[in-house]
Formats: structure tokens, sequence, C-alpha cells
């Protein structure tokens, strides 16, 4: 059973290989975070359980708002590691991420298990294997340790469980389980549960047994989650209730997230996925989801998808994560869509790939899928987490460093502390304007602009409150001007290009780069200047 779930004698086996390879790949190159959730709302009450300051989700301890079910599993991981003498916060990620790409892997296996049920022909099954394990999203999400991405491998799992096994009813029990977990991971999949729930009692004619069992296992998870969120809040609170009662009162708020203006029309979502998915496959995953919601009504990918569909269209709030338990699907909606797609006794399929030009589209989106797989799978998710690997090694014993941008760990005004070095101070090199304004959200008042001034910087965000301490100079205008070096050696950090010359060319015989974003081969080719807008930090030693 294991080798045939794993497809080891069928002929695309390499392929299945080949996705466990990407997804292997994704989690030691793909640092760092998606969006900032997934570092605050998981890693950062990490942090906190660990007794050291830390910044939670603005929301953490005034709603009581947020699972800890992640936070808790991962706490325990990490606790298990440093009992062998892992220390690093980048070496439990490279873990972390290992362990949610193997299950995000599992996943897509699952789902080919899964259309194995809906596709008629081995061809079809043999292009969804091919599409499945080259599919450029699946190992970049996956490695990410994020709900978005945990929860619907979960729901992945069961479903795949439930439909060959329902007659099983130690699996039914553990379908109930795994479903729990894929809601409690993200309270948002209890609309998917519920729909998958309702298309059970009505195509698969799930009795009131096999229901028991599933509801049985559900709130076995249900009753784990709650403890563990007693655990996170040393309170007792029922975290679930809190987060659909201020979600609701939120996006009934006229100023929701200040954005919602713009992205609470319907259409909205459609916008999202054309933009952000990979355009120009993105309008074939838009046009595949709907032709397979007319084609197939009754199939339990339609009863899943499409009601969450229409309810995340029907939130003002919008963001391109919330459709990932949709888009997670979307090989199978491509080759599901377009198996012997008939209008008017036309094979539609057969039309558009018997032309030479369609041949050559298909090519292309194959092209693109594949430049895209290769270039999330080996690249940060985020840049500024190579910074905090560099800062935290500290291989030059930096004890100060001058930042002419804001301070890196820095990120929406909340401070990241799970990979922050506390033995690097910062003095921050600011304009008059900015002081300030910093003056005004403190409440203090800075002696002389021109020499350092300590800041005791009031974290709002977190929980309890404490001060973030560093330095800050109020002569940004008048730096390239007034450069000196005053000690043996300083250190400079900055982003993007508007010092770089400075301190590469006018300053070459004190100044020397001893980081980068990107390599130095890179930045010698900046041809039309066409590197100022990209995401880099730069490092130089100053020595007098």
């Amino acid at each position: 059973m294991i080798k045939k779930f794993f497809f080891v004698n069928h002929k695309l086996f390499f392929l299945i290989l080949l996705s466990l390879f990407f997804h292997l790949l994704a989690a030691y190159f793909s640092q760092g975070f998606y969006e900032q959730d997934e570092h605050f709302s998981i890693l950062e009450p990490i942090t906190f359980k660990f007794g050291k300051n830390a910044t939670l989700g603005w929301d953490f301890f005034q709603y009581y708002d947020k699972q800890w079910i992640l936070s808790f599993i991962f706490y325990y991981l990490i606790n298990f590691l440093q009992f062998f003498g892992m220390e690093s916060p980048f070496k439990w990620m490279v873990i972390i991420r290992t362990l949610t790409a193997i299950l995000g892997w599992i996943s897509i296996l699952c789902l080919i298990h899964l259309a194995k049920k809906q596709l008629y022909s081995e061809k079809y099954l043999n292009i969804l294997i091919l599409l499945s394990s080259i599919f450029w999203f699946y190992p970049y999400i996956h490695a990410r340790p994020a709900s978005e991405n945990i929860s619907i491998s979960f729901l992945i799992i069961a479903i795949t469980l439930f439909t060959y096994f329902n007659k099983n009813k130690k699996i039914i029990f553990l379908c109930g389980i795994i479903f729990g977990l894929s809601i409690m991971t993200r309270y948002t999949n209890i609309v998917i549960v519920g729909c998958f729930g309702i298309w059970a009692i009505l195509f698969r004619k799930v009795n009131f047994f096999d229901v028991c069992l599933l509801i049985l296992g559900f709130i076995l998870i249900f009753i784990i989650s709650i403890l563990i969120d007693q655990w996170g809040y040393q309170d007792n609170t029922i975290v679930i209730i809190n987060y659909f009662k201020w979600n609701y009162h939120w996006s009934h708020t006229m100023n929701y997230f200040a954005s919602s203006s713009k992205t609470d029309f319907w259409w909205y979502n459609f916008y999202l996925i054309f933009k952000e998915f990979l355009p120009p496959i993105s309008i074939v995953i838009i046009v595949s989801m709907i032709i397979y919601w007319c084609r197939f009504p009754k199939n339990i990918l339609t009863w899943i998808s499409l009601p969450y569909f229409i309810f995340l269209c029907s939130i003002p709030h919008k963001e391109t994560r919330f459709l990932f338990p949709i888009l997670m699907f979307s090989p199978l909606f491509i080759v599901a869509a377009f198996e012997n797609l008939l209008v008017r006794s036309v094979d539609i399929t057969n039309k558009i790939i018997s032309t030479k030009f369609s041949r050559m589209i298909i090519y292309l989106f194959l092209f693109i899928n594949l430049a895209a797989l290769s270039i999330l799978s080996v690249i940060p998710a985020n840049n500024t987490v190579l910074l905090y690997k560099f800062l935290y090694n500290n291989e030059y014993n930096i004890k100060n460093i001058y930042t002419l941008n804001k301070i890196p760990y820095k990120k929406s005004d909340l401070l990241i502390n799970f990979y922050r070095n506390e033995n690097i101070f910062f003095t921050k090199i600011s304009s008059i304007d900015e002081c300030q304004k910093l003056e005004v959200e403190n409440n203090i008042e800075l002696e002389n602009y021109d020499i350092e001034n300590s800041i005791e910087e009031v974290q709002r965000f977190s929980y309890p409150n404490w001060n973030f301490l560093y330095k800050v100079i109020c002569n940004k205008e008048k730096f390239i001007e007034d450069f000196t070096l005053s000690e043996t050696n300083q250190y400079y950090m900055f982003r993007g290009l508007n010092f770089y010359k400075f301190f590469s060319e006018k300053q070459a015989s004190k100044c020397s780069l001893i980081y980068s974003t990107f390599p130095i081969w890179f930045l010698q080719r900046n041809y039309g200047n066409w590197q100022k807008n990209l995401s880099s930090w730069y490092v130089f030693e100053c020595k007098i």
C-alpha cells in the first residue's frame, strides 16, 4: 500500500521524486516569511514563551483571538532541538520548514489519489501528475510554517482518507481528528469542513454513527486546542469564538484595516488571482476554476471550494493568502476542467491543442512555470532574513551599528525578536522630520539633534510592554558632508543604493563592504541604474 501511495511503480515516479527535491530545496533556501502574520502570530509567541522580549500580534492579549496550536507544536520541537545543542533560530527554522514542506508534499500525493476518482483516462492522470509535481506554487508555499499552508495540507489529507476509507470506522475517526487540526490551525476552514459535511450527508449518504465519529474526532482536537490556548494566554478563553466575534465587528467598522475601501468589491478576489498568481498562468487557473464549478456541481471539490470562494468574496478585507485553500487545487482544476470538454459534440481540448500556435502557448506557460518554480525554490521568501542571519552570527564582533534607514528588525512598526541579536545596538541616523515625529510618538524632547540621543521606545504591541533601546542622530541631511570616523572600527548599514557609491567609491580607502543582500558581481552590473528599486541591504566596515 505504501508503494502504491507514493507511486513507486508508476512510470512517472521520477516526477514525484522531483517534486520532493524541490520541496526540500525550498525548505532550505526559502528563508523568512511570505506575510508578516506568519512571523508575528507563530514565531514571536515562541519567543514570548521562552521568557524573552517579544512582539506578538497587536490583538493577541487585547482580544485573545489568535490560536496557539502551531506555536505550541514548534515551541516543543525547538525544545527538543535544544536538547541536542541546536541553538540557532535559523537552524530551527530549516527543520520546521522541512517538516511543513514534507507535509505539503504528502498532500500533493493525496490530491493526485483524490483525482484518480474523478479523471477518466490514464492520459489526463499523467498530465495531473506532471502539473502537480512541477507546479510553481507548491514548494514555496509548502515550506511556509503558516496556518494557510498547514491547514489546507491537513484538509486535503483528511478528504482523501475519507474518500478511500469511508467504511473503516477508525479511519473516519482519524479524519475527524485531521479535520479538527485543519480548523484549529486556520479557523476560517470551518466553512470548508462544514460544506464537506453537507456534501458527505447529501451525496455519500454518511450514516449517523459515522457523523458522530467525525464530530468526536473534531471535539477531541477542539478540547486540546482550548487547553493549548490556555497554556499560551495563561487565561481561560475560547479563542475561536473571540476570532469570529472580533472579525465580524471589524468587518463592519468603517476603518477596517484602513485598506478595505479598495478590497471590498466582491470581484476583487479574481483581480488578486490574476495579478499575484503568476500571470498569464493565473488566467488559465481562473478560467479552469469556473469551468470546473460549472461542469461538476456535485463534486466534492466544487462543494468545498465554491462556497468558500463566495464567503471570501463577501468579506471586505481580501488578501491572496486567504485564497490559498482554493488555489492549492489549481492543477486538478486545470486538468479536470478540460478533460473531455465537449461543446455541441466538439472536443474543445483536442481542438485547442491541435494547432501549432496553441502548443507554443502551452510550452511557453510550462517554461514560465518551471522558471518560477526554480527561482522561488532557491531564493529567500524575505531578503531581510539574510541580514538577520549575518547579524546573528556576528562574525565581525559588531557591538554598535549605524543605520541610515530604519532599524532592520522593524516590520510595520513591529519589532522582530525571534531572529534578533540582542548584543548588537543601533544608532539611527535620521532626518530632522523623522526626529520630530519620533519626539511626538514617544513624548520626549531630544536635547541636541547633532549628537547621539538615547531612545527608550515603548513596544506598544507587545505583552507585557517593554522598551527597545537605541540611539538617534538627527543629521541625515548633512551626513555625507560631515562624515568622520571617531572610532577604530565603525559599521554602517543602509537599504537601497542612495549611499552605496559614497561608501564604495568616495570612502573606498577607509570603508569596505562586508555584507550585501546580492553578490558583488551582481552589483557591478547596474546598467542604467536598474537596481535602484531592489530591496537590498548593505553593511560597510569603516576603519580610521
